[in-house]
């Protein structure tokens, strides 16, 4: 008796593909873009979004109807042979890896869990271009703003289930209903901050003592006496200056006037000798002079 094995009809494995910023209309030709993706099998599409609970990120929506987003391609990766309950087995496998408050937008994001998954179900990678922006936003993470994406993440209904399947008894009351309230994950989105000098801490006021205070008014006062001493120098300097040079000049009219003194006595010399010296020459040189002056003597006798 043949018994013939049941035929196992493979799934098809997809990588729905959706756009987070209209930029990707530019960036995409360029292989770059930032990109939300979810891998859809068997009628569902699993993700990952973050929120600030320590239960899984990983969700299960509808395929192609993840809100926040608009959908860009769906791109066959593969086949898988694995069961619907194989393939859940390995959904709630990575779902402890991949926890909400584990979610990072460029270390640890969407596309990491679809390449986890990916890979674990075929082998395969997911393309290179889908998280090649964060890869190459971690190494400048540092200078990336404090931005948040509207990434995609579990319904707060979907969370409370995962955390009772974990066993968890809280509820996330603070977490996202959608993408459209993702905005309320507390998770990092993107770690780098850029420094201007507003942010910078303002250093607090200095403190003096009395001691302080008193070493002040000290220095202030030590200050102030070298300045009047050195002021009151420098004037007497300026004083000797001004007398020396004053003496200076008093000593050179004085010279200058004895000098002038001097030469007109010695003119005045030279006068009278040459007048007497006229005076005799004329007596010598005139008779009637002579014999006048004889006359007058002998009357005179």
């Amino acid at each position: 008796m043949n018994i013939k094995k049941k035929e196992v009809t493979p799934e098809k494995i997809y990588l729905n593909v959706y756009d987070l910023h209209p930029v990707n209309s530019y960036f995409y030709y360029f292989g770059l873009g930032a990109f939300h993706s979810g891998v859809e099998l068997y009628g569902s599409e699993y993700s990952f979004g973050g929120h600030e609970y320590s239960f899984t990120g990983v969700f299960e929506i509808e395929p192609r109807t993840a809100t926040g987003v608009i959908f860009r391609e769906r791109l066959l990766i593969g086949e898988t042979t694995k069961s619907r309950s194989q393939v859940q087995s390995i959904v709630d496998a990575i779902s402890d890896e991949f926890t909400g408050n584990s979610y990072h937008p460029l270390q640890r994001n969407c596309n990491s869990f679809s390449q986890e998954f990916v890979y674990r179900l075929t082998g395969k990678n997911i393309p290179n271009y889908i998280n090649r922006l964060a890869y190459i936003g971690n190494f400048f993470s540092c200078l990336i703003p404090n931005l948040s994406l509207n990434t995609p993440s579990a319904s707060s209904q979907q969370q409370q289930q995962q955390q009772q399947r974990i066993g968890g008894t809280g509820s996330p009351s603070s977490g996202s209903s959608g993408s459209n309230n993702s905005s309320n994950i507390n998770s990092p989105h993107f770690p780098g901050q850029g420094y201007t000098l507003s942010n910078l801490p303002t250093p607090p006021p200095l403190e003096l003592s009395s001691d302080d205070d008193d070493d002040e008014d000290d220095e202030t006062s030590t200050l102030k006496r070298s300045t009047s001493s050195s002021e009151k120098e420098s004037s007497l300097s300026m004083s000797l200056s001004s007398s020396s040079s004053n003496s200076s000049d008093n000593s050179s009219n004085s010279s200058g006037n004895s000098e002038l003194e001097e030469r007109r006595k010695k003119m005045l010399l030279a006068a009278s000798k040459r007048q007497h010296q006229d005076d005799k020459e004329k007596l010598l040189t005139s008779p009637t002079s002579l014999s006048s002056s004889l006359s007058s003597t002998n009357q005179n006798s």
